[in-house]
């Protein structure tokens, strides 16, 4: 109910009528995967598939071969497969923790945001048409490990999530989801849930 909530909403339905790059930041917990998804449902993609890759998990070595796919021999026992982009191809491609993308494939990945094509290793160049929505809690602006073309490309469209605590008047509502839960939040703090039912506002004093 609160106008930075209400404000996250309104830039989710304008994203949602673009295919332009769209950039989420906001601190750990806020909910920025919940917006990539509800993105790329109220998109015209959304009968396609949705992408989640974390990039931090993603080891330099292996980068290209998960994100761009492999040709059978490309090295040792290498088989063909699909990368995150062909498995995105027509839907979303969600790259969270987009600021420990490791050097290396940035630039590849600048190519396939300006130009829609991707190199397969070990084979040609394909195109692809996934919609990139990224994220991060880092303040990449003033990361050096990042490179500048790549953030300018990415935030096409930019979304700032705020934190609980800069709208506090969310909370009695947010205790509510749970008291469905037979072991949430009620059972701690009931006398929140009192508060919640009379009023969020109250809730969250």
């Amino acid at each position: 109910v609160s106008h930075e909530a209400q404000a996250v909403r309104r830039l989710i339905a304008t994203a949602a009528q673009c295919d332009l790059p769209t950039l989420i930041c906001g601190e750990t917990g806020v909910g920025k995967e919940i917006v990539a998804r509800s993105i790329h449902v109220q998109s015209e993609r959304r009968q396609a598939s949705l992408v989640a890759v974390n990039m931090a998990a993603l080891p330099e070595t292996l980068a290209d071969a998960e994100l761009f796919g492999v040709t059978k021999g490309a090295y040792t026992g290498a088989e063909m497969r699909d990368g995150y982009f062909q498995k995105a191809d027509g839907g979303s491609l969600y790259l969270d923790e987009m600021g420990e993308a490791p050097l290396s494939i940035q630039p590849k990945l600048l190519r396939a945001l300006q130009e829609g094509e991707i190199q397969v290793v070990g084979g040609r160049t394909q195109q692809v048409d996934a919609r990139i929505i990224a994220a991060t809690d880092a303040r990449l602006t003033n990361h050096e490990a990042f490179k500048r073309p790549l953030l300018n490309r990415l935030a096409g469209m930019t979304i700032n999530v705020p934190s609980l605590s800069d709208r506090r008047e969310d909370l009695g509502l947010l205790l509510l989801a749970h008291e469905a839960k037979p072991d949430g939040l009620g059972k701690s703090v009931p006398l929140g849930w009192e508060l919640a039912k009379s009023s969020p506002k109250i809730a969250a004093a």
